[in-house]
């Protein structure tokens, strides 16, 4: 059996699945597709419709760049897809309700697979 760099891919994109949850949850929960729909928004002009602060914007926006959920042309300005307008409260069909429910509260009720299954290695 032959491992590809495709099969690395797949295993990375899985292990860091939880981490895509919670950048959607929060671009649902800042109403980001509603902020970027007209146009772009630099990190500062985010931070200030958005109540966040700047440097928190910027990291947040570049995390939506990395999973496709926005571009940035120009390493300023952050531009909508039509993947983040399936967020947007208005869209039909909107996954907007959906995604904000699996944020990482949705994880913290649900326990840990690890101790659950392997309990006795806490001790």
């Amino acid at each position: 059996m032959t491992i590809t760099k495709e099969d690395f891919e797949w295993l990375y994109s899985q292990a860091t699945g939880f981490m895509r949850t919670q950048i959607l949850a929060v671009a649902a929960s800042l109403r980001l597709a509603e902020h970027l729909r007209d146009g772009g928004y630099t990190a500062e002009e985010f931070a200030s419709v958005s109540g966040i602060e700047a440097s928190m914007a910027l990291r947040f926006l570049r995390a939506c760049t990395q999973i496709g959920l926005i571009t940035c042309d120009d390493s300023h300005t952050f531009k909508s897809t039509s993947r983040l307008q399936a967020l947007h409260g208005e869209t039909p069909n909107s996954m907007r309700n959906k995604v904000m429910v699996l944020d990482t509260s949705h994880y913290a009720e649900r326990g840990s697979l690890f101790t659950e299954v392997y309990p006795s290695r806490l001790g």
